[in-house]
């Protein structure tokens, strides 16, 4: 996990911004909906009303070189939009993941680093995966917002794989096939990626749009990944998740109608 740096908002702000102890019972995920760095966030974060601050609250921000900690995990934050007495405020530890804006590298980067926090704070507490959370849960707000957009299931699933010390397919995967993480999503970019959507065109034209075409894994193929699952767990030839994502189940599902690496 990379370093997480300390930058503690001033007590003297806590009656405004963080007015309550606070025993977590879970984790709210967001995104920063801007391109600024983790230590940017937290800096903003601890401004006072009179330069210029808002009441908003978080215990920590992440961008793709560092985790920086505004606030202690036994203070309140205001991040989740339920107001004083709701549990995304009251109960949940806020991550803020940075450079979702424009997204890229910097974002799949930051949100890795996120996942690994994640991690880190679930074992701490001896929690399940059941208590991730996302800010929409909390609020009518449409947060983490690229992070949905790649798909919420495929983010747990990053997750769980770290938090299980395996891929989350398949624990014992060797195929150098995908990448390092063990599954290839929308984001990624790889020659491997051209191999899939050239046979997905060709096998299953019907659900593949000749757009899926490329080494980039970007919404078109992804749709017709979801549609070869469904297909394929229909038909008996996969047990997984519908989630867009070519992990090892998918891959092998995959090989059984033809598919060759």
């Amino acid at each position: 996990m990379v370093n997480i740096r300390k930058n503690l908002m001033s007590e003297s702000l806590y009656s405004w911004k963080s007015p309550y102890k606070m025993n977590p019972t879970r984790i709210v995920v967001h995104n920063t909906a801007n391109d600024a760095s983790a230590d940017n966030e937290i800096k903003y974060m601890n401004k006072s009303e009179k330069e210029g601050g808002r009441q908003v609250s978080f215990h920590y921000a992440v961008d793709d070189k560092e985790i920086v900690q505004g606030l202690p995990e036994n203070r309140n934050g205001f991040h989740a939009g339920d107001g004083s007495t709701g549990k995304g405020n009251r109960e949940g530890i806020a991550i803020e993941i940075c450079y979702s804006k424009s997204g890229g590298d910097r974002f799949i980067k930051a949100e890795e680093n996120a996942v690994d926090l994640i991690v880190d704070i679930l074992k701490r507490y001896g929690w399940g995966i059941d208590k991730v959370t996302k800010h929409q849960d909390y609020a009518n707000k449409y947060c983490p917002h690229r992070t949905l957009d790649m798909g919420w299931d495929r983010f747990i699933k990053m997750i769980e794989s770290r938090l299980n010390g395996t891929q989350n397919e398949s624990k014992n995967d060797t195929s150098n096939f995908l990448p390092a993480r063990g599954w290839f999503q929308k984001g990624d970019n790889h020659t491997n990626i051209g191999k899939i959507a050239e046979f997905m065109y060709k096998t299953f034209p019907s659900y593949t749009d000749k757009k899926a075409l490329g080494n980039y894994y970007g919404p078109y193929i992804e749709a017709s990944i979801k549609e070869f699952q469904k297909r394929a767990k229909e038909e008996g030839k996969y047990n997984s998740t519908i989630d867009g994502c070519v992990g090892p189940i998918t891959l092998e599902s995959l090989k059984k109608y033809g598919f060759k690496e």
